[in-house]
C-alpha cells in the first residue's frame, strides 16, 4: 500500500480494493489536465489582449496579468503590459504610491518560481527606477546575494546585481571581495570568475592600461591554480587561467609597417582585425599624400592587413605614418611594443615555469583530465623559445586520445602552433611544407610574403581562404593537400601563380 500511495494518481478504488490505473490511463488523464490548464491559459491571455485594445489599462487587468504570472514568470509581453498600465497611470495623473510594494512582492513571488526568469529580474529593476516609493538598494543587494546562495550560477542575478552596484556606488574592490567569496563557496562558477574578469582591469590595471597589475596577477594565479587542484574536470577555473594569461602578454595594436617606394604604396599589419584605420600619412615637408584612404586587404568588414597607395610626389626620400618616420634606407618599422628585456624575459619565464610545475602536477594526480593537459600545451607554447616543443605536441596526440570527440579541435590547434614555431614573420619567401596542417593561421604574418610553400599538408580550399591576408603573394604551391585542379581560388588576386 505504502508504494501505491506515493503516487495516488495511479490508483482508484473500487469495492474497496486497490484498482492500480493504466499507463494509457494515466497519460489521457494527464493530456485532459494539460486541455484544461491550455483553455484557461488561452481564455484569460485573450481576455487580457482584448482589453489591452481597447485601452483599459486599470487595476482589473494588473490582476488578470498577475495570476498568469505566478504560474508563467517567463512571458515576457504581459510584464510589458503591466509597465503600460504604470505609465498610463502616471501619464493620468492617478496616484501609484504603494504600487512599488505590490509590484517587487510579485516579482519575488515569481522568481521564487522560476529563479532565471528574465522578465521577473528586469521588471523588477524596472519597478524600482520608475515606481515613486523610494528604492531600497541594500536590500535589493541582500536579496540578490540570497538568490546567488541559492545557485551562484544564475547569470540574470548576477546581471541585476551589476545594475544595483552601479545604482547602489558599490565600490570595485568590494564587489571583488564578494566575488572571491562566492568562488570560495563554489570553485565551479563561471559567473564569478568572468565577474572578476570585468573588475581586476578597471581595479588593478597594468601599465598598458589593459593588462593587470603584476602581483594582482600573481595572487589570481595562485587563486585559479587551487581550484584546479580541488577540482581538475571542473573547466571554468581553466578558461579563467586562460584568460589570465592572456592579460600577461603584453600586446601593441600595429606590428609592421613596410613602405615599398617604386610602388607608392604601404603596407600596415596589426595583431588584431580592425574595421579602420586612421593611421595619417604624410610626405617629411608635411604634406598629406594624395591618394584613396587606407584599403582593407582579403575584401572582409575587418582587416588585420591594410594597403595605403598614393600619388605621384616625384621620389620622397621619406614618409611619414602616424608617428613613423620611414626613409629609403628603412623602409620597415616593426612594433616593438612586445618587446622584454632580458630581465623581464626571465621573470615571466619563471612565472610560467611554476605555473607549468603545477599542472603537472595535477596531470600526475588526474592523467587523462583533458583541462590540465590542454592548457599544459599552452603553458609550454607560451614559454619561447621552447626548449621542449616536441613536447607539446606530445600531449596534443595525448588529448586526441582521451577527448576523441574533439579530435579536429586538436589537430587545428596542433596546426596553429606548428605555424607559429616555424614562421618568420614577415619574410619574402615562406616555407610551411610538410607539417602535416589542417588549417591556417597568422597568414596576417605573411603579409609580405611573396613566396609561399604549403605542400603536402591536409589543407582545404575553405581553409585556403585565409590567405587572403598576403598582400604580396605572387607564387603558391598547394600540390599534396585537398584541392583539385577545378577548384577556384578567387580569394586571390588574378597574378598569383598557384602550383597544384
Amino acid at each position: 500500500m505504502t508504494s501505491y500511495m506515493s503516487n495516488p494518481e495511479r490508483f482508484s478504488y473500487q469495492h474497496g480494493r486497490v484498482k492500480v490505473k493504466t499507463t494509457a490511463q494515466q497519460a489521457e488523464e494527464k493530456r485532459l489536465e494539460r486541455e484544461k490548464k491550455k483553455a484557461a491559459y488561452l481564455a484569460a491571455t485573450g481576455l487580457i489582449y482584448k482589453k489591452r485594445t481597447a485601452g483599459e489599462l486599470d487595476d482589473e487587468l494588473l490582476n488578470y496579468t498577475a495570476g498568469i504570472l505566478m504560474n508563467n514568470p517567463d512571458d515576457s509581453t504581459l510584464w510589458n503590459i503591466r509597465r503600460e498600465i504604470f505609465l498610463k497611470m502616471k501619464a493620468d495623473g492617478i496616484d501609484t504610491d504603494g504600487r512599488t510594494k505590490d509590484e517587487l512582492s510579485l516579482t519575488q513571488q515569481t522568481l521564487m518560481k522560476n529563479p532565471k526568469s528574465y522578465g521577473s529580474w528586469f521588471h523588477r529593476g524596472w519597478t524600482n527606477e520608475n515606481l515613486p516609493d523610494s528604492p531600497d538598494w541594500k536590500k535589493e543587494l541582500e536579496l540578490s546575494e540570497r538568490f546567488l546562495e541559492k545557485d551562484d550560477r544564475n547569470f540574470h542575478c548576477w546581471d541585476y546585481r551589476r545594475f544595483l552596484v552601479a545604482k547602489n556606488s558599490v565600490s570595485d574592490a568590494e564587489e571583488l571581495e564578494f566575488s572571491r567569496k562566492r568562488i570560495n563557496s563554489n570553485f565551479s562558477n563561471y559567473s564569478s570568475w568572468h565577474y572578476r574578469s570585468k573588475l581586476l582591469p578597471k581595479l588593478t590595471p597594468g601599465r598598458d592600461g589593459v593588462s593587470i597589475e603584476k602581483k594582482q596577477l600573481e595572487a589570481e594565479f595562485k587563486l585559479v591554480l587551487n581550484a584546479a587542484f580541488t577540482d581538475p574536470q571542473d573547466q571554468s577555473a581553466w578558461m579563467y587561467h586562460r584568460w589570465l594569461l592572456g592579460k600577461e602578454e603584453p600586446k601593441g595594436a600595429l606590428m609592421l609597417l613596410k613602405w615599398y617606394p617604386k610602388e607608392r604604396s604601404v603596407l600596415a599589419v596589426f595583431d588584431k582585425a580592425l574595421t579602420e584605420n586612421t593611421l595619417p600619412v604624410e610626405a617629411p615637408e608635411g604634406q598629406v599624400l594624395e591618394g584613396p584612404k587606407w584599403e582593407k586587404v582579403g575584401g572582409l568588414p575587418a582587416a588585420w592587413v591594410w594597403r595605403y597607395q598614393y600619388g605621384d610626389l616625384g621620389e620622397p626620400e621619406s614618409i611619414v605614418v602616424g608617428s613613423t618616420k620611414l626613409c629609403l634606407s628603412c623602409t620597415e618599422y616593426r612594433s616593438d611594443l612586445g618587446a622584454e628585456t632580458p630581465e623581464s624575459l626571465l621573470e615571466r619565464r619563471a612565472n610560467l615555469q611554476w605555473q607549468l610545475e603545477s599542472t603537472e602536477q595535477i596531470i600526475e594526480m588526474e592523467p587523462d583530465s583533458k583541462w590540465p593537459l590542454l592548457t599544459s600545451v599552452v603553458l609550454l607554447h607560451a614559454m619561447k623559445p621552447d626548449p621542449c616543443h616536441l613536447r607539446k605536441y606530445r600531449v596534443l596526440d595525448k588529448l586526441k586520445e582521451v577527448d576523441p570527440y574533439r579530435k579536429n579541435y586538436y589537430d587545428d590547434l596542433k596546426s596553429k602552433l606548428l605555424i607559429e614555431d616555424h614562421l618568420k614573420p614577415n619574410t619574402l619567401e615562406v616555407d610551411l611544407s610538410s607539417l602535416g596542417l589542417t588549417s591556417l593561421h597568422g597568414c596576417h604574418l605573411m603579409a609580405t610574403a611573396e613566396k609561399l610553400d604549403l605542400s603536402n599538408n591536409q589543407l582545404t580550399l575553405e581553409k585556403l581562404r585565409h590567405l587572403r591576408n598576403c598582400a604580396r603573394l605572387k607564387s603558391l604551391i598547394v600540390t599534396g593537400n585537398a584541392v583539385t585542379k577545378d577548384d577556384v581560388f578567387d580569394f586571390l588576386p588574378s597574378h598569383v601563380h598557384i602550383e597544384r
